[in-house]
């Protein structure tokens, strides 16, 4: 399935525990032609740094066309 026009990127970061605890969104313009990157400081949604551990985060990539594509993965972080 292709995914084509702009992109919309939401990934949504969960804790060990399941609870969520940090969702980013961005719309990539396809006319941008290049790798881009989305920035985030390692904060919840309420603005505290997370704690050292692992984290299960899931991605959802969206076309205008109406294809999307998803993955999951986790990431640690260790101050």
């Amino acid at each position: 399935m292709n995914i084509t026009g702009d992109v919309n990127v939401e990934i949504l970061i969960y804790s060990y525990t399941g609870q969520l605890v940090k969702t980013i969104e961005k719309k990539i313009s396809e006319s941008a032609g290049e790798v881009q990157v989305i920035p985030w400081d390692g904060n919840g949604e309420n603005g505290r740094h997370l704690s050292n551990g692992i984290y299960p985060y899931r991605i959802i990539l969206q076309g205008s066309n109406g294809n999307f594509a998803q993955a999951s993965q986790k990431i640690v972080i260790m101050r």
